[in-house]
């Protein structure tokens, strides 16, 4: 038999409103079904969480993929994301221990900043 608690969780996924459904997935709760939510801050959460990586470094929503590149352990995702279409995204990855001497050469000078934090601070 399910708690009370675990319930209202899960019920939480089936919410009408984006931020309950990002905050059931932050919980852990129905990632399989909330990995495909139409709403990119609720696919966003389920990445942070180290779900759907495979599926959502796919994703349209900059913020998304930015997700992935923060929770990733893969290599052959960071490589990816590291040239991504986004700057967002690829200022994710400039932040990911040894890509930031990759990513001071980036074309967006906002990425050659954060690559350049990154190398000052031990992100090497």
């Amino acid at each position: 038999m399910i708690d009370t608690k675990e319930y209202l969780l899960d019920a939480l996924a089936e919410s009408k409103d984006a931020s309950t459904r990002a905050y059931a997935a932050h919980r852990g709760r129905k990632l399989d079904k909330l990995v495909n939510d139409p709403a990119p801050e609720v696919r966003a959460a389920v990445a942070r969480g180290g779900h759907g990586l495979n599926k959502l470094i796919e994703d349209p929503a900059p913020e998304v993929r930015a997700a992935v590149a923060s929770s990733t352990n893969s290599l052959s995702q960071l490589d990816k994301l590291a040239s991504d279409q986004a700057p967002e995204v690829r200022a994710v990855v400039a932040l990911r221990k040894g890509y930031c001497v990759q990513m001071i050469n980036d074309e967006d000078p906002t990425v050659q900043a954060v690559a350049w934090w990154a190398l000052d601070h031990g992100e090497a």
